[in-house]
């Protein structure tokens, strides 16, 4: 009996031993990971030299909009498409404030509804799904997010306006085929969540039904000018 006894007590010490050296190990590379830094610097404390990405940025300058108690009439939400121009420009004599982020998917713009709730808007603009698109099965992940969306948002606030996703053009590799496709299930969501429904692809598609050269950069993202068609499209219902 003693034997095993001292048995059992040296393997209880050497698995004792094998977790500390595990947990000083875990400790050291998450020390390393700069992950302590990031939380110093997010809280505001001083000594962190985590810098913060131009996505992390984004989404904070949300947030501190939302935090600070700031109204707004309008929120425009989406990803780089509506994160790239100066959208509140356009309309001057109206409280707005954008919120998108580059690369954003529809689940993405979702996880950020929150914030929307906060600047309790008198309307919501929303342009997003060409990241869904380029993104494996498209139409079932477009159509099961942008109704977990529109429910979330039509809670929010009782005009929500649904914009159609623009089309592309070379280099673009994403297929316009598949942004009217997804154009379709948009629409019919719009309409079972009683949202307004604007159709931009008339006022930006070529006769080749891509997105129109002088409208564009890069073949997916807008020039100036796309921008002030953009805005002339929506003029009306920011006004109405």
């Amino acid at each position: 009996m003693r034997v095993n006894e001292r048995k059992w007590k040296r393997i209880a010490l050497l698995l004792l031993m094998v977790s500390l050296l595990m947990t000083a190990a875990a400790g050291m590379l998450f020390y390393k990971s700069g992950y302590l830094d990031r939380i110093q610097v997010k809280l505001g404390i001083e000594g962190g030299g985590y810098k913060s990405s131009a996505r992390e940025d984004y989404i904070l300058t949300g947030w501190a909009a939302s935090l600070d108690g700031f109204q707004a009439d309008i929120v425009f939400m989406g990803d780089s498409i509506t994160c790239g121009g100066d959208l509140p420009s356009f309309f001057p004599e109206r409280s707005v404030c954008k919120l998108a982020v580059p690369g954003d998917s529809i689940q993405q713009v979702l996880y950020r509804a929150d914030m929307v709730e906060k600047l309790a808007p008198k309307k919501i603009f929303l342009l997003v799904g060409v990241n869904n698109v380029s993104r494996g099965n498209f139409e079932n992940t477009i159509e099961e997010n942008y109704k977990l969306l529109l429910k979330k948002l039509t809670g929010i606030c009782d005009k929500v306006y649904v914009q159609s996703i623009l089309p592309v053009r070379k280099p673009s590799k994403v297929d316009n085929a598949r942004i009217d496709r997804a154009n379709e299930i948009i629409s019919n969501l719009a309409q079972e969540y009683d949202c307004e429904y604007i159709d931009l692809q008339r006022a930006f598609v070529d006769e080749e039904g891509e997105l129109r050269e002088d409208l564009t950069k890069d073949g997916v993202h807008l020039s100036e000018k796309g921008y002030e068609v953009w805005a002339e499209q929506i003029q009306e219902f920011v006004e109405e």
